[in-house]
Formats: C-alpha cells, structure tokens, sequence
C-alpha cells in the first residue's frame, strides 16, 4: 500500500519561495522535477545544470536544533545525483532564515522522525547535519 502524501499546496508554495531565493542568491532559473526524480528541482542557467535541489520548509528557528534531520533515504537519493556529476544542495527555509548545503556533507546518523502523525513509516534511518554547515542566503544568519 502506498504511503499517503502529506505534502500540501501550502508546502509547495513556500519550497518555491525558498527556491527563488537560491535562484536569485545563485543566477539561475528553476524547474520543477518529477517526483520520481527523488528531488524537487533543476536549477539551470543559460542552458546548463547549475544545480539539482531538494527544499525542505520547517517552522522553527535555524537556531531551535544543532543539525537538520533528513531521512537517510532522501540524502542517499541526493547523494546519487552528486555522484552522477550533478552538484546537489539541501536547501532548508527555517522561520528565520534559508541556507544550502552541499551534498554529500559532514554529517552524522541514527534513528528519528515524526511522531505527530501517527504514520509509523515516519519513524526511519536519518542523517544529522550541522545547521552552521549550511550556507545562509537570507534571514538572521545572514553574517
């Protein structure tokens, strides 16, 4: 049985504000991938691949956790496009600010999710990566 989509069109909306910002931040334009991609979109500049994206929106500070929680099957789905020569970020929207992040990065692993859903397929592998890895674009982090 399929797992149900939680996304919204609400969530949609503000990973494409996210998007333009790093669209701006970089000089690109961005197109929204398939989700059989395992991304959410293609940032491209005069013809070229500039970038494969995912955009993840959380509504606390950049400040709230020392590292961003991401499903090892997400980052291992990223990570598959870097090794195919693309360059890959995990750009994040905290309710602060919006920073990137190289992958493959720094990070470290265990055991995490969401509880509030009661979905138990919430709960799985997961990587930690360092919040002051990220690059910030806009926000209060900005130095």
């Amino acid at each position: 049985m399929p797992r149900p989509l939680f996304e919204t069109e609400e969530d949609l909306d503000r990973e494409a504000a996210a998007t333009k910002a790093l669209c701006e931040y970089l000089g690109a334009d961005a197109i929204k991938l398939p989700m059989r991609s395992r991304a959410d979109q293609l940032l491209h500049s005069e013809g070229k691949c500039v970038a494969i994206v995912e955009a993840k929106c959380r509504n606390v500070s950049s400040a709230r956790y020392e590292d961003y929680m991401l499903s090892a099957s997400k980052y291992g789905a990223l990570y598959d496009w870097a090794e195919k020569g693309f360059d890959t970020y995990l750009l994040v929207r905290w309710t602060d600010a919006t920073g990137f992040v190289s992958i493959p990065t720094k990070h470290t692993s265990g055991t995490g999710g969401r509880y509030d859903r009661g979905d138990l397929a919430d709960i799985e592998p997961m990587v930690y990566i360092p919040v002051d890895s990220f690059t910030f674009i806009d926000g209060d982090r900005l130095c």
